[in-house]
């Protein structure tokens, strides 16, 4: 018999319920802010599975800037965009 592989959107899944329950051992003002980061995570999964890196970890964490640079002021976003892509590039 073979082994079954998950999906990868359910290793995803997973890894972002486990931040979550992360995000709900900590403090108020951290606990809604990462918590905020987490769900910036979701709209952007497809991403994450159709590049189909080995790196779950690192593409959630490139999701999570991505989706912070949104929600910036102009000086903000591009200190943001710039750790990104510092981050892309190693």
């Amino acid at each position: 018999m073979g082994h079954t592989i998950p999906p990868k959107r359910k290793i995803i899944y997973s890894k972002l319920n486990d931040l979550r329950k992360f995000a709900n051992s900590t403090r108020e003002p951290y606990r809604s802010r990462f918590i905020e980061l987490v769900n910036s995570v979701y709209p952007n999964i497809s991403s994450i599975v159709y590049t189909n890196s080995l790196e779950d970890e690192e593409m959630i964490i490139y999701a999570m800037l991505f989706g912070l640079s949104g929600n910036l002021e102009i000086e903000d976003r591009e200190k943001v965009l710039k750790c990104l892509s510092i981050l892309l590039t190693e």
